[in-house]
């Protein structure tokens, strides 16, 4: 069963827009359209970008960067069974509003102003397991998203596009009991980008991002039929990052070509993966049909 209940308040002048609600999601609840992930974590599948590295042939671990550019991870299929989903990147909601055994409330805003200099949101949820795998401790979620955008153009009255962008996402997942089956797991996101025209089409681009977990957690085995079979405890200690430059000019509204350089790479603390870092130079020709 799926539940969802909610209220929304959009002012007249549609500059401030809030949903509160609830929802209720029954742990057998299944709906493939609805809970099949976009992002494929089977074991055996490789990075499309040096798949190993060090002298002694590592398989790299997947890192923040192959998730937002490798396609190779990517799922095209719809899943009749829940897929395999890694906490460290999603794990209060890894199959959206349709994750089944979590029960909560939520908050969802935004803010534009009549301008259009100024456009924030917000989404924010406290969930809670209808209950325990492996154990009668039921895990407790936190998660909260924060977007703001700057227009500066329109502050200063410009012609040409600059604008400033900035997102922060935080999830919390914490379950009580014995030392054996207690677990806390802390994530956090943080991004940063900048965006400016210097002459007509001709954009200069920036932007930074920065990815912290650490904590424990347990993988969740299924067999076919989507029956839990194992839970593997697993300890996370890491950060990444991405780093890029580059220039984009428009052709026209869907087609461009933009040239990137990016900065790249994963550490790892008290964990027997070893630290990476990467540089990459990258042309990128998109038409849009």
């Amino acid at each position: 069963m799926f539940f969802a209940l909610g209220n929304n308040f959009i002012k007249k002048d549609s500059t401030l827009s809030i949903t509160v609600g609830y929802r209720y999601v029954d742990p057998d609840f299944r709906s493939a359209g609805a809970q099949t992930r976009r992002i494929d974590y089977t074991e055996g599948k490789s990075n499309t970008i040096y798949p190993i590295y060090t002298n002694m042939s590592i398989r790299r671990p997947p890192s923040l960067f192959d998730i937002l550019s490798d396609n190779q991870l990517y799922n095209q299929d719809l899943f009749s069974t829940l897929m395999i989903f890694n906490p460290v990147y999603s794990n209060v909601l890894p199959y959206g509003d349709a994750t089944p055994n979590r029960t909560g409330a939520y908050l969802n805003a935004s803010i534009k102003s009549k301008n259009k200099i100024l456009t924030s949101k917000i989404n924010a949820g406290i969930f809670k397991e209808v209950i325990g795998q492996g154990t009668v401790e039921k895990r407790n979620f936190g998660l909260f998203e924060g977007a703001l955008k700057i227009n500066l153009h329109n502050y200063l009255n410009w012609e040409k596009e600059l604008s400033i962008s900035s997102s922060s996402e935080s999830e919390i997942t914490h379950r009580g009991g014995d030392t054996i089956s207690s677990l806390n797991l802390f994530s956090h996101q943080t991004n940063v980008s900048l965006s400016g025209e210097l002459t007509k089409n001709f954009f200069v681009q920036t932007s930074f991002t920065q990815f912290n977990a650490n904590g424990n957690e347990f993988l969740t085995r299924r067999d076919n039929y989507g029956n839990i079979t194992y839970f593997t405890p697993t300890k996370v200690n890491q950060k990444d990052f991405v780093l890029s430059f580059g220039m984009l000019y428009a052709f026209r509204k869907n087609v461009y070509t933009n040239l990137q350089y990016k900065w790249w790479g994963m550490t790892f603390d008290n964990q027997q993966n070893l630290n990476y870092k990467y540089n990459r130079l990258i042309l990128i020709i998109s038409v849009e049909l």
